[in-house]
């Protein structure tokens, strides 16, 4: 696995219906991920309809890991790591008299929910990346 893996496809909600591997490098802007993918898939004349008027979304889903520690999403090997941290330093806190943390962390997002990022194929018809000429 490498360390960034890019789809790009359509999606109900978050949720992937269909989606084709994309070159998306780690540092690349997923907006701009989807601009070059929209260009392409236009000259094409749209061949998966990806950008057709139906109830899907055209999205970028992405995921990054990092190799040689874990094969799991980087934002789920974090919160582990955060979390393991805060269990000893609340265990400390306990053991000097004090009260445990909390260790709850309602900010949190799931990388289930940032790993899917939707598009709305009115703004990118605005943009001029829904229409090729001689398309």
């Amino acid at each position: 696995m490498r360390e960034a893996e890019g789809g790009l496809g359509v999606a109900r909600g978050k949720k992937v219906k269909f989606a084709i591997d994309w070159d998306v490098h780690p540092t690349e802007d997923s907006d701009d991920a989807m601009k070059r993918f929209a260009r392409v898939m236009m000259k094409m004349g749209d061949p998966f309809q990806f950008f057709s008027d139906d109830d899907t979304q055209p999205c970028v889903q992405r995921q990054w890991i990092l190799i040689g520690v874990s094969e799991e999403n980087i934002l789920d090997v974090a919160w582990k790591a955060w979390l393991t941290i805060a269990k000893v330093v609340s265990e400390a806190c306990v053991w000097r008299g004090g009260e445990a943390l909390d260790l709850s962390l309602e900010c949190r997002h799931g990388s289930e929910s940032i790993k899917v990022k939707t598009y709305d194929r009115e703004e990118m018809e605005s943009y001029g990346l829904l229409f090729v000429e001689g398309v």
